[in-house]
């Protein structure tokens, strides 16, 4: 809800609505390039008081055409200090993983729009997995997917994957 930020009169120069991996890249781009970047589809921003909403930006297709996030831009020791989060009372270096989008269902209390499941392939989540638990020590993942255990065979395939790689996770 774009229009609740000029409801609550939060100050701000640009919203990048829905999928955000395009429009955020090219947003920034254009502004290194000294562009004002306010003809982005998925960008929205005020003029003269009034939000201006550009057309949507068309959702990725295919999940496994998103590289992984650049975690060597980052501080992953900081980020994958372990802590209590994942599990209750046991300190686990861990970190947040999606691996799907959209959901079939029309429940009232949830705000996912799509109701077209796409989802990433399992070998794909066993390789992002693989590289957070051999290079930067994760031993623990949280799945933020609405819909993880949507299909159950591939529940199953992501998980003989881990088993066959001998990736070893909570």
């Amino acid at each position: 809800r774009p229009d609740h930020f000029v409801e609550k009169k939060v100050m701000f120069d640009y919203l990048v609505l829905g999928e955000a991996e395009e429009s955020f890249y090219e947003l920034i781009k254009e502004i290194k390039e000294g562009k004002d970047g306010k003809n982005l589809n998925g960008i929205s921003y005020i003029k003269e008081g009034k939000l201006i909403k550009n057309p949507d930006r068309s959702e990725i297709q295919n999940l496994d055409d998103i590289p992984f996030p650049a975690y060597e831009k980052v501080d992953m020791k900081y980020y994958t200090q372990p802590n209590s989060w994942t599990i209750r009372g046991v300190y686990l270096s861990s970190l947040l993983v999606f691996t799907a989008r959209g959901c079939p269902y029309v429940c009232k209390f949830c705000t996912v729009r799509d109701r077209r499941p796409r989802m990433m392939s399992p070998a794909k989540i066993v390789d992002h997995l693989e590289l957070l638990s051999k290079k930067y020590n994760v031993d623990g993942i949280q799945f933020g997917d609405d819909t993880f255990t949507l299909y159950k065979w591939r529940v199953y395939e992501i998980f003989k994957l881990l088993k066959e790689r001998n990736i070893k996770l909570i």
